[in-house]
Protein backbone atom coordinates (compact mmCIF):
# COMPACT_ATOMS: atom_id res chain seq x y z
CA UNK A 1 0.00 0.00 0.00
CA UNK A 2 2.78 2.50 0.87
CA UNK A 3 4.34 1.45 -2.61
CA UNK A 4 0.69 2.99 -4.51
CA UNK A 5 0.75 5.62 -1.93
CA UNK A 6 4.10 6.72 -3.21
CA UNK A 7 3.39 6.31 -6.94
CA UNK A 8 0.50 8.20 -6.64
CA UNK A 9 2.39 10.82 -4.72
CA UNK A 10 4.93 11.25 -7.23
CA UNK A 11 1.82 11.50 -9.99
CA UNK A 12 0.26 14.51 -8.03
CA UNK A 13 3.79 15.88 -8.16
CA UNK A 14 4.38 15.56 -11.66
CA UNK A 15 1.26 16.96 -12.28
CA UNK A 16 1.12 19.84 -10.41
CA UNK A 17 5.25 20.27 -12.26
CA UNK A 18 3.19 19.87 -15.29
CA UNK A 19 0.27 22.76 -14.43
CA UNK A 20 3.31 24.78 -12.89
CA UNK A 21 4.87 24.66 -16.69
CA UNK A 22 1.95 25.42 -18.30
CA UNK A 23 1.73 28.72 -15.79
CA UNK A 24 4.88 29.61 -16.88
CA UNK A 25 4.96 28.67 -20.57
CA UNK A 26 1.58 30.34 -20.56
CA UNK A 27 3.28 33.97 -18.63
CA UNK A 28 6.19 33.45 -21.52
CA UNK A 29 3.88 33.87 -24.34
CA UNK A 30 1.79 36.57 -22.84
CA UNK A 31 5.10 38.72 -22.49
CA UNK A 32 6.81 37.71 -25.41
CA UNK A 33 3.59 38.48 -27.34
CA UNK A 34 3.56 42.35 -25.16
CA UNK A 35 7.26 42.37 -26.63
CA UNK A 36 6.29 42.06 -29.96
CA UNK A 37 3.66 44.42 -30.05
CA UNK A 38 5.97 47.22 -28.30
CA UNK A 39 8.41 46.10 -31.73
CA UNK A 40 5.28 46.88 -33.88
CA UNK A 41 4.87 50.35 -32.24
CA UNK A 42 9.07 50.89 -32.29
CA UNK A 43 9.08 49.94 -35.98
CA UNK A 44 6.31 52.39 -36.70
CA UNK A 45 7.81 55.01 -34.93
CA UNK A 46 11.11 54.38 -36.25
CA UNK A 47 9.09 54.68 -40.01
CA UNK A 48 7.74 57.73 -38.77
CA UNK A 49 11.41 59.70 -37.93
CA UNK A 50 13.17 58.63 -40.99
CA UNK A 51 10.16 59.99 -42.84
CA UNK A 52 10.95 63.12 -41.16
CA UNK A 53 14.32 62.61 -41.69
CA UNK A 54 14.17 62.37 -45.04
CA UNK A 55 11.77 65.24 -45.13
CA UNK A 56 13.95 67.82 -43.47
CA UNK A 57 17.27 66.45 -45.07
CA UNK A 58 15.31 67.11 -48.70
CA UNK A 59 14.45 70.81 -47.09
CA UNK A 60 18.10 71.55 -46.18
CA UNK A 61 19.48 70.28 -49.37
CA UNK A 62 16.77 72.98 -50.96
CA UNK A 63 17.74 75.29 -48.83
CA UNK A 64 21.08 74.91 -49.25
CA UNK A 65 21.13 75.26 -53.27
CA UNK A 66 18.92 78.54 -52.82
CA UNK A 67 21.99 80.29 -50.56
CA UNK A 68 24.36 78.67 -52.84
CA UNK A 69 23.14 80.12 -55.85
CA UNK A 70 21.72 83.48 -54.24
CA UNK A 71 25.46 84.30 -52.99
CA UNK A 72 26.58 83.61 -56.48
CA UNK A 73 24.55 85.02 -58.44
CA UNK A 74 24.53 88.27 -56.29
CA UNK A 75 21.53 90.93 -56.36
CA UNK A 76 19.44 90.74 -58.77
CA UNK A 77 18.12 93.55 -60.52
CA UNK A 78 14.36 94.47 -60.04
CA UNK A 79 12.23 95.81 -63.26
CA UNK A 80 10.83 99.44 -63.40
CA UNK A 81 13.95 100.66 -62.66
CA UNK A 82 14.31 99.81 -59.36
CA UNK A 83 16.39 97.51 -56.93
CA UNK A 84 16.64 96.30 -53.67
CA UNK A 85 19.53 97.10 -51.58
CA UNK A 86 22.68 95.04 -50.72
CA UNK A 87 21.79 95.22 -47.09
CA UNK A 88 18.42 94.02 -47.88
CA UNK A 89 20.00 91.12 -49.71
CA UNK A 90 21.91 90.30 -46.61
CA UNK A 91 19.83 89.83 -44.41
CA UNK A 92 17.94 87.90 -46.58
CA UNK A 93 20.82 85.58 -47.03
CA UNK A 94 21.21 85.54 -43.14
CA UNK A 95 17.77 84.77 -42.58
CA UNK A 96 18.20 81.92 -44.83
CA UNK A 97 21.25 80.92 -43.10
CA UNK A 98 19.70 80.92 -39.62
CA UNK A 99 16.76 78.53 -41.05
CA UNK A 100 19.43 76.31 -42.65
CA UNK A 101 21.39 76.03 -39.00
CA UNK A 102 17.65 75.07 -37.57
CA UNK A 103 16.97 72.63 -39.42
CA UNK A 104 20.51 71.01 -38.92
CA UNK A 105 19.84 71.27 -35.46
CA UNK A 106 16.42 69.25 -35.77
CA UNK A 107 18.57 66.56 -38.68
CA UNK A 108 21.13 65.87 -35.61
CA UNK A 109 17.84 65.91 -32.91
CA UNK A 110 16.34 63.01 -35.28
CA UNK A 111 19.76 60.84 -35.73
CA UNK A 112 20.18 61.01 -32.20
CA UNK A 113 16.43 59.85 -31.97
CA UNK A 114 16.61 57.18 -34.79
CA UNK A 115 20.02 55.68 -32.84
CA UNK A 116 18.31 55.81 -29.54
CA UNK A 117 15.24 53.82 -31.25
CA UNK A 118 17.19 51.39 -33.33
CA UNK A 119 19.76 50.47 -30.05
CA UNK A 120 15.91 50.15 -27.92
CA UNK A 121 14.36 47.93 -31.06
CA UNK A 122 17.73 46.08 -31.09
CA UNK A 123 17.40 45.26 -27.45
CA UNK A 124 13.87 44.21 -27.07
CA UNK A 125 14.70 42.33 -30.10
CA UNK A 126 17.44 40.23 -28.26
CA UNK A 127 15.17 40.16 -25.07
CA UNK A 128 12.39 38.28 -27.28
CA UNK A 129 14.92 35.81 -28.47
CA UNK A 130 15.43 35.27 -25.25
CA UNK A 131 11.75 34.85 -24.27
CA UNK A 132 11.42 32.72 -27.32
CA UNK A 133 13.95 30.04 -25.92
CA UNK A 134 12.76 30.35 -22.58
CA UNK A 135 9.10 29.13 -24.14
CA UNK A 136 10.97 26.35 -26.00
CA UNK A 137 12.48 25.34 -23.17
CA UNK A 138 9.49 25.16 -21.19
CA UNK A 139 7.46 23.10 -23.97
CA UNK A 140 10.32 20.69 -23.95
CA UNK A 141 10.25 20.38 -20.04
CA UNK A 142 6.23 20.43 -20.48
CA UNK A 143 6.32 17.38 -22.95
CA UNK A 144 9.33 16.07 -20.93
CA UNK A 145 6.99 15.88 -18.07
CA UNK A 146 3.54 14.72 -19.81
CA UNK A 147 5.64 11.73 -21.10
CA UNK A 148 6.99 10.77 -17.96
CA UNK A 149 3.19 11.26 -16.39
CA UNK A 150 1.65 9.29 -18.47
CA UNK A 151 3.83 6.44 -18.78
CA UNK A 152 3.21 6.42 -14.90
CA UNK A 153 -0.83 6.28 -15.47
CA UNK A 154 -0.37 3.53 -18.05
CA UNK A 155 0.93 1.28 -15.50
CA UNK A 156 -2.15 2.25 -12.88
CA UNK A 157 -4.03 1.94 -15.94
CA UNK A 158 -3.27 -1.88 -17.16
CA UNK A 159 -4.73 -2.96 -13.70
CA UNK A 160 -1.15 -4.00 -12.09
CA UNK A 161 -2.04 -2.28 -8.87
CA UNK A 162 -5.87 -3.07 -8.42
CA UNK A 163 -5.64 -6.24 -6.33
CA UNK A 164 -3.87 -3.54 -3.43
CA UNK A 165 -6.00 -0.91 -3.69
CA UNK A 166 -9.11 -2.69 -2.01
CA UNK A 167 -11.90 -0.52 -1.77
CA UNK A 168 -13.12 1.42 -4.29
CA UNK A 169 -14.14 3.85 -2.17
CA UNK A 170 -10.01 4.10 -0.82
CA UNK A 171 -8.97 7.93 -1.34
CA UNK A 172 -5.89 6.63 -3.38
CA UNK A 173 -8.69 4.79 -6.08
CA UNK A 174 -10.51 8.06 -6.11
CA UNK A 175 -7.41 10.14 -6.86
CA UNK A 176 -6.25 7.12 -9.43
CA UNK A 177 -9.42 7.80 -11.38
CA UNK A 178 -9.79 11.66 -11.39
CA UNK A 179 -5.99 11.70 -12.76
CA UNK A 180 -7.00 8.93 -15.51
CA UNK A 181 -9.74 10.76 -16.55
CA UNK A 182 -7.43 14.07 -17.38
CA UNK A 183 -5.36 12.65 -18.81
CA UNK A 184 -8.11 10.49 -21.22
CA UNK A 185 -9.28 13.33 -22.03
CA UNK A 186 -12.80 12.95 -20.48
CA UNK A 187 -15.12 10.72 -21.33
CA UNK A 188 -15.49 8.34 -24.67
CA UNK A 189 -18.09 10.90 -26.07
CA UNK A 190 -15.46 13.94 -25.82
CA UNK A 191 -13.40 11.46 -27.31
CA UNK A 192 -15.63 11.29 -30.42
CA UNK A 193 -14.91 15.38 -30.21
CA UNK A 194 -11.45 15.62 -29.32
CA UNK A 195 -10.68 12.90 -32.30
CA UNK A 196 -11.50 15.34 -35.07
CA UNK A 197 -10.25 18.48 -33.82
CA UNK A 198 -6.97 17.79 -32.12
CA UNK A 199 -4.95 17.45 -35.47
CA UNK A 200 -1.56 18.14 -36.62
CA UNK A 201 -0.38 20.58 -39.19
CA UNK A 202 -0.79 17.41 -42.09
CA UNK A 203 -4.73 16.48 -40.32
CA UNK A 204 -3.37 13.36 -38.63
CA UNK A 205 -4.46 12.79 -34.78
CA UNK A 206 -4.17 10.43 -32.01
CA UNK A 207 -7.84 9.08 -31.47
CA UNK A 208 -8.56 7.53 -28.25
CA UNK A 209 -11.63 5.40 -30.32
CA UNK A 210 -10.00 2.01 -31.11
CA UNK A 211 -7.38 2.23 -28.42
CA UNK A 212 -7.57 0.71 -24.26
CA UNK A 213 -6.82 2.71 -22.19
CA UNK A 214 -2.96 1.48 -21.60
CA UNK A 215 -2.61 1.68 -25.29
CA UNK A 216 -3.97 5.22 -25.49
CA UNK A 217 -1.78 6.55 -22.18
CA UNK A 218 1.13 4.79 -23.65
CA UNK A 219 0.76 6.12 -27.36
CA UNK A 220 0.05 10.09 -25.47
CA UNK A 221 3.61 9.04 -22.99
CA UNK A 222 5.05 8.36 -27.19
CA UNK A 223 4.04 11.54 -28.90
CA UNK A 224 5.09 13.83 -25.90
CA UNK A 225 8.58 12.09 -26.23
CA UNK A 226 8.85 12.63 -30.04
CA UNK A 227 7.45 16.63 -29.05
CA UNK A 228 10.22 17.10 -26.80
CA UNK A 229 12.89 15.72 -29.33
CA UNK A 230 11.19 18.09 -32.16
CA UNK A 231 10.87 21.17 -30.00
CA UNK A 232 15.13 20.57 -29.08
CA UNK A 233 15.95 20.18 -32.60
CA UNK A 234 14.02 22.93 -33.40
CA UNK A 235 16.09 25.09 -31.15
CA UNK A 236 19.34 23.44 -32.35
CA UNK A 237 21.50 25.74 -34.23
CA UNK A 238 22.11 23.29 -36.73
CA UNK A 239 18.06 23.74 -37.83
CA UNK A 240 18.84 27.48 -38.82
CA UNK A 241 21.70 26.78 -40.77
CA UNK A 242 19.65 23.67 -42.66
CA UNK A 243 16.75 25.89 -43.19
CA UNK A 244 19.27 28.95 -44.35
CA UNK A 245 21.01 25.99 -46.60
CA UNK A 246 17.33 25.03 -48.43
CA UNK A 247 17.00 28.52 -49.18
CA UNK A 248 20.10 29.51 -50.49
CA UNK A 249 19.90 26.14 -52.57
CA UNK A 250 16.39 26.82 -53.97
CA UNK A 251 17.18 30.41 -54.89
CA UNK A 252 19.84 29.42 -57.39
CA UNK A 253 17.75 26.99 -59.06
CA UNK A 254 14.83 27.29 -61.89
CA UNK A 255 11.14 26.40 -61.32
CA UNK A 256 12.53 22.55 -61.81
CA UNK A 257 14.84 21.64 -59.66
CA UNK A 258 18.00 19.75 -61.10
CA UNK A 259 19.51 16.46 -59.98
CA UNK A 260 22.26 16.93 -57.57
CA UNK A 261 24.49 15.82 -54.89
CA UNK A 262 23.48 19.01 -52.92
CA UNK A 263 19.85 18.29 -53.02
CA UNK A 264 20.31 14.73 -52.17
CA UNK A 265 22.26 15.89 -49.10
CA UNK A 266 19.46 18.28 -48.14
CA UNK A 267 16.81 15.69 -48.74
CA UNK A 268 18.45 13.25 -46.22
CA UNK A 269 17.93 15.46 -43.24
CA UNK A 270 14.53 16.21 -44.79
CA UNK A 271 12.40 19.08 -46.58
CA UNK A 272 10.75 21.58 -45.15
CA UNK A 273 7.09 21.58 -45.17
CA UNK A 274 6.94 24.96 -47.49
CA UNK A 275 9.40 23.40 -50.01
CA UNK A 276 8.00 20.10 -50.41
CA UNK A 277 5.47 20.62 -53.05
CA UNK A 278 7.62 21.75 -55.47
CA UNK A 279 10.89 20.17 -54.35
CA UNK A 280 8.74 16.63 -54.92
CA UNK A 281 7.15 17.89 -57.94
CA UNK A 282 10.51 17.96 -59.23
CA UNK A 283 11.44 14.28 -58.27
CA UNK A 284 8.81 12.84 -59.61
CA UNK A 285 9.13 14.92 -63.08
CA UNK A 286 13.01 13.65 -63.35
CA UNK A 287 10.88 9.96 -63.50
CA UNK A 288 8.33 10.74 -65.82
CA UNK A 289 9.40 13.33 -68.29
CA UNK A 290 9.51 11.19 -70.98
CA UNK A 291 6.61 9.28 -70.57
CA UNK A 292 4.71 12.76 -70.38
CA UNK A 293 5.99 13.89 -73.96
CA UNK A 294 4.67 11.00 -75.03
CA UNK A 295 1.04 11.24 -74.19
CA UNK A 296 1.30 15.25 -74.44
CA UNK A 297 -0.77 17.59 -72.91
CA UNK A 298 -4.03 17.49 -70.85
CA UNK A 299 -3.52 13.64 -71.01
CA UNK A 300 -4.34 13.73 -66.96
CA UNK A 301 -7.49 15.43 -67.50
CA UNK A 302 -8.61 13.13 -70.49
CA UNK A 303 -8.29 9.46 -68.62
CA UNK A 304 -10.76 11.95 -65.72
CA UNK A 305 -13.15 12.78 -68.67
CA UNK A 306 -12.45 9.69 -70.25
CA UNK A 307 -16.34 7.75 -69.33
CA UNK A 308 -16.36 5.97 -72.64
CA UNK A 309 -13.53 3.61 -71.93
CA UNK A 310 -14.18 0.53 -70.13
CA UNK A 311 -12.62 0.24 -66.45
CA UNK A 312 -12.55 -3.19 -64.83
CA UNK A 313 -15.64 -3.21 -62.58
CA UNK A 314 -13.70 -5.29 -59.95
CA UNK A 315 -10.92 -1.85 -59.72
CA UNK A 316 -13.71 0.92 -59.28
CA UNK A 317 -15.38 -1.46 -56.76
CA UNK A 318 -11.94 -2.10 -54.84
CA UNK A 319 -11.17 1.75 -54.97
CA UNK A 320 -14.42 2.29 -53.40
CA UNK A 321 -14.10 0.30 -50.70
CA UNK A 322 -10.80 1.09 -49.41
CA UNK A 323 -10.84 5.06 -49.87
CA UNK A 324 -11.75 5.11 -46.13
CA UNK A 325 -9.75 2.76 -45.51
CA UNK A 326 -6.85 4.60 -46.16
CA UNK A 327 -5.57 7.27 -43.86
CA UNK A 328 -8.76 6.77 -40.89
CA UNK A 329 -5.99 8.36 -38.92
CA UNK A 330 -6.35 11.90 -40.85
CA UNK A 331 -9.08 14.39 -41.14
CA UNK A 332 -8.66 14.99 -44.55
CA UNK A 333 -9.48 10.87 -45.27
CA UNK A 334 -11.28 9.96 -42.47
CA UNK A 335 -14.93 9.19 -43.78
CA UNK A 336 -16.52 9.55 -47.45
CA UNK A 337 -17.88 13.16 -46.17
CA UNK A 338 -14.01 14.12 -46.02
CA UNK A 339 -12.58 17.11 -48.03
CA UNK A 340 -9.83 14.78 -50.08
CA UNK A 341 -11.92 11.39 -51.00
CA UNK A 342 -13.22 12.51 -53.80
CA UNK A 343 -9.62 14.03 -55.15
CA UNK A 344 -8.28 10.61 -54.09
CA UNK A 345 -10.71 8.71 -55.49
CA UNK A 346 -10.43 10.98 -58.94
CA UNK A 347 -6.36 10.25 -59.11
CA UNK A 348 -6.52 6.55 -58.51
CA UNK A 349 -9.34 6.17 -61.20
CA UNK A 350 -7.19 8.14 -63.61
CA UNK A 351 -4.53 5.58 -63.04
CA UNK A 352 -6.21 2.57 -63.18
CA UNK A 353 -7.07 3.66 -67.00
CA UNK A 354 -3.86 4.78 -67.27
CA UNK A 355 -2.19 1.50 -66.44
CA UNK A 356 -5.05 -1.09 -66.99
CA UNK A 357 -2.16 -4.14 -66.29
CA UNK A 358 -2.12 -3.27 -62.86
CA UNK A 359 -5.05 -0.92 -62.54
CA UNK A 360 -5.42 -1.23 -58.93
CA UNK A 361 -3.55 -2.40 -55.83
CA UNK A 362 -4.45 -2.21 -52.34
CA UNK A 363 -1.37 0.24 -50.77
CA UNK A 364 -1.74 2.77 -53.35
CA UNK A 365 -4.50 4.48 -51.69
CA UNK A 366 -1.85 5.29 -49.31
CA UNK A 367 1.20 6.69 -51.84
CA UNK A 368 -1.78 8.62 -53.37
CA UNK A 369 -3.02 10.26 -49.82
CA UNK A 370 0.49 11.31 -48.90
CA UNK A 371 0.92 12.74 -52.35
CA UNK A 372 -2.22 14.72 -52.33
CA UNK A 373 -1.00 16.33 -48.94
CA UNK A 374 1.44 18.43 -50.76
CA UNK A 375 0.69 18.21 -54.48
CA UNK A 376 -2.68 19.10 -56.39
CA UNK A 377 -4.25 15.98 -58.25
CA UNK A 378 -2.16 15.91 -61.46
CA UNK A 379 0.63 16.08 -59.97
CA UNK A 380 -0.86 13.19 -57.49
CA UNK A 381 -1.24 11.02 -60.37
CA UNK A 382 2.28 11.68 -61.81
CA UNK A 383 3.83 11.11 -58.53
CA UNK A 384 2.09 7.67 -58.34
CA UNK A 385 2.97 6.75 -61.84
CA UNK A 386 6.48 7.39 -60.58
CA UNK A 387 6.71 5.12 -57.93
CA UNK A 388 4.62 1.97 -59.42
CA UNK A 389 6.25 2.32 -63.00
CA UNK A 390 9.83 3.63 -62.03
CA UNK A 391 11.14 3.59 -58.46
CA UNK A 392 8.97 0.20 -57.33
CA UNK A 393 8.15 -1.75 -60.25
CA UNK A 394 7.22 -4.71 -60.22
CA UNK A 395 5.32 -4.30 -56.88
CA UNK A 396 1.64 -4.01 -57.14
CA UNK A 397 1.49 -6.93 -59.70
CA UNK A 398 -0.31 -9.63 -59.28
CA UNK A 399 2.63 -12.15 -58.67
CA UNK A 400 4.73 -9.10 -56.70
CA UNK A 401 8.15 -10.40 -57.89
CA UNK A 402 10.15 -7.57 -57.16
CA UNK A 403 8.81 -7.28 -53.85
CA UNK A 404 9.20 -10.97 -53.39
CA UNK A 405 12.95 -10.59 -54.57
CA UNK A 406 13.75 -7.35 -52.54
CA UNK A 407 12.63 -9.02 -48.93
CA UNK A 408 15.07 -11.56 -49.72
CA UNK A 409 17.45 -9.48 -50.84
CA UNK A 410 16.90 -7.59 -46.88
CA UNK A 411 16.91 -10.89 -45.52
CA UNK A 412 20.45 -11.59 -46.78
CA UNK A 413 20.98 -7.45 -45.98
CA UNK A 414 19.73 -8.01 -42.29
CA UNK A 415 22.16 -10.82 -41.85
CA UNK A 416 25.10 -8.88 -42.72
CA UNK A 417 24.85 -5.73 -41.34
CA UNK A 418 23.09 -7.07 -38.13
CA UNK A 419 23.67 -10.60 -37.31
CA UNK A 420 23.24 -11.06 -33.78
CA UNK A 421 19.75 -9.74 -34.55
CA UNK A 422 18.97 -11.62 -37.13
CA UNK A 423 19.92 -14.86 -35.26
CA UNK A 424 18.03 -13.72 -32.18
CA UNK A 425 14.79 -13.14 -34.20
CA UNK A 426 15.19 -15.65 -36.65
CA UNK A 427 14.31 -17.99 -34.15
CA UNK A 428 10.81 -16.24 -33.46
CA UNK A 429 9.67 -15.01 -36.34
CA UNK A 430 10.13 -13.98 -40.04
CA UNK A 431 11.73 -10.21 -40.34
CA UNK A 432 10.40 -9.42 -43.47
CA UNK A 433 6.60 -10.05 -41.78
CA UNK A 434 7.02 -6.49 -41.17
CA UNK A 435 9.42 -5.26 -43.83
CA UNK A 436 7.30 -6.18 -46.57
CA UNK A 437 4.34 -3.42 -45.91
CA UNK A 438 7.16 -0.82 -44.87
CA UNK A 439 8.59 -1.38 -48.48
CA UNK A 440 5.11 -1.27 -50.33
CA UNK A 441 3.50 1.95 -48.64
CA UNK A 442 7.17 3.54 -47.93
CA UNK A 443 6.95 3.50 -44.40
CA UNK A 444 3.07 5.36 -44.40
CA UNK A 445 1.30 2.56 -42.07
CA UNK A 446 1.31 3.16 -38.44
CA UNK A 447 4.65 6.02 -38.17
CA UNK A 448 4.19 9.06 -36.80
CA UNK A 449 4.54 11.85 -40.44
CA UNK A 450 7.57 13.66 -39.10
CA UNK A 451 9.33 10.34 -39.16
CA UNK A 452 7.99 8.96 -42.86
CA UNK A 453 7.89 12.22 -44.75
CA UNK A 454 11.28 13.07 -44.41
CA UNK A 455 11.95 9.09 -45.55
CA UNK A 456 9.76 10.16 -48.65
CA UNK A 457 12.09 12.68 -49.49
CA UNK A 458 15.02 10.88 -49.53
CA UNK A 459 13.28 7.97 -51.29
CA UNK A 460 11.81 10.31 -53.85
CA UNK A 461 15.52 10.90 -54.72
CA UNK A 462 17.45 8.23 -54.78
CA UNK A 463 15.05 5.26 -54.98
CA UNK A 464 14.08 2.50 -53.49
CA UNK A 465 17.71 1.86 -51.83
CA UNK A 466 16.32 4.46 -49.14
CA UNK A 467 13.96 1.81 -48.14
CA UNK A 468 16.61 -1.08 -47.50
CA UNK A 469 18.44 1.35 -45.38
CA UNK A 470 15.43 2.90 -43.08
CA UNK A 471 14.11 -1.12 -42.54
CA UNK A 472 17.40 -2.20 -41.26
CA UNK A 473 17.98 1.09 -39.67
CA UNK A 474 14.38 0.47 -37.73
CA UNK A 475 15.69 -3.21 -36.46
CA UNK A 476 18.69 -0.74 -35.10
CA UNK A 477 16.96 1.65 -33.37
CA UNK A 478 15.35 -0.77 -31.43
CA UNK A 479 18.08 -3.37 -31.25
CA UNK A 480 18.56 -3.62 -27.50
CA UNK A 481 15.00 -3.91 -26.81
CA UNK A 482 14.41 -6.98 -29.53
CA UNK A 483 17.51 -8.72 -28.22
CA UNK A 484 15.99 -8.93 -24.79
CA UNK A 485 12.35 -10.05 -25.71
CA UNK A 486 12.73 -14.02 -25.65
CA UNK A 487 8.46 -14.48 -25.97
CA UNK A 488 7.33 -14.42 -29.63
CA UNK A 489 3.82 -12.96 -28.96
CA UNK A 490 5.73 -10.01 -27.37
CA UNK A 491 8.43 -9.86 -30.59
CA UNK A 492 5.00 -9.90 -32.42
CA UNK A 493 3.35 -7.19 -30.93
CA UNK A 494 6.05 -4.71 -30.51
CA UNK A 495 7.16 -5.50 -34.38
CA UNK A 496 3.72 -4.93 -35.31
CA UNK A 497 4.11 -1.27 -34.23
CA UNK A 498 7.67 -0.51 -34.62
CA UNK A 499 7.30 2.57 -36.35
CA UNK A 500 5.14 4.31 -34.21
CA UNK A 501 7.43 4.18 -31.19
CA UNK A 502 9.77 5.87 -33.39
CA UNK A 503 10.01 9.20 -31.33
CA UNK A 504 13.87 10.31 -32.36
CA UNK A 505 14.63 11.44 -36.15
CA UNK A 506 18.21 11.90 -36.39
CA UNK A 507 19.15 8.94 -34.82
CA UNK A 508 16.78 7.19 -37.17
CA UNK A 509 18.57 9.16 -40.39
CA UNK A 510 21.86 8.77 -38.62
CA UNK A 511 21.55 5.00 -38.33
CA UNK A 512 20.47 4.65 -41.69
CA UNK A 513 22.76 7.14 -43.74
CA UNK A 514 25.87 6.91 -41.15
CA UNK A 515 26.32 3.31 -38.93
CA UNK A 516 25.19 0.96 -41.98
CA UNK A 517 27.76 2.50 -44.23
CA UNK A 518 29.32 1.23 -46.44
CA UNK A 519 26.00 0.36 -48.36
CA UNK A 520 26.89 -0.50 -52.11
CA UNK A 521 24.04 -1.06 -54.43
CA UNK A 522 26.87 -3.32 -56.02
CA UNK A 523 25.74 -5.98 -53.26
CA UNK A 524 22.43 -4.79 -53.61
CA UNK A 525 22.37 -5.77 -57.57
CA UNK A 526 24.58 -8.88 -56.55
CA UNK A 527 21.75 -10.25 -54.15
CA UNK A 528 18.99 -9.42 -56.83
CA UNK A 529 20.94 -11.86 -59.36
CA UNK A 530 20.30 -15.00 -57.14
CA UNK A 531 17.24 -14.61 -55.57
CA UNK A 532 15.38 -13.29 -59.17
CA UNK A 533 15.91 -16.25 -61.11
CA UNK A 534 14.86 -19.10 -57.91
CA UNK A 535 11.16 -16.49 -57.83
CA UNK A 536 10.69 -16.78 -61.18
CA UNK A 537 11.42 -20.37 -61.16
CA UNK A 538 9.33 -20.83 -58.36
CA UNK A 539 6.56 -18.83 -59.47
CA UNK A 540 6.78 -21.15 -63.35
CA UNK A 541 6.36 -23.94 -61.13
CA UNK A 542 3.42 -22.96 -59.41
CA UNK A 543 1.96 -21.90 -62.14
CA UNK A 544 2.28 -25.09 -64.06
CA UNK A 545 0.87 -27.03 -60.78
CA UNK A 546 -2.15 -25.02 -61.03
CA UNK A 547 -2.70 -25.96 -64.96
CA UNK A 548 -2.34 -29.63 -64.50
CA UNK A 549 -4.72 -29.65 -61.83
CA UNK A 550 -7.12 -28.06 -63.86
Amino acid sequence: MQILRDRCRLILELEEALQNSRSEKDTLVQRSEILKNELLEMARQSAKLRENLRNKENAIVLLTEQVTKQELSGPRPVRNGSQRSLPDTEDQVQKMRDILEAYKEKLAFLNEEIVSQNNLRTEMAGREEVLLGMITDWEAKHARLESRLLYSLKDMASGKVKSILGSPEDEVSRIRQRILDEALGGSEADAHVKAVTECDRYGFFVSRLHYTNEEYLERKALEAERRQRLVNLRKDPSSADLSAKWDSFLTKQTRLLQKSEELKNLMRIGCPDGHRGRVWKSCVEWRVSAIKTVKGVGYYQSLVKDTAKPLASSAAKQIKIDLCRTLPNNVHFMNMESDMIPRLEEVLLAFSRHNPAVAYCQGMNRLVAVALLFLNEEDAFWCLVAIVEYLLPGYFTINMIEAQTDQRIFRDLFATKLPELFSHLSQQLDPTLYSFNWFLTVFVDNMHPDIFLPIWDAFLVEGKKVLFRFSLAMFKYFEDVLMEITDQNLANKLLRNLGDRVTDLRKLQAIAFETLNPFPMKLVKARRAVHLPEIMVNFCAADERCWSVD
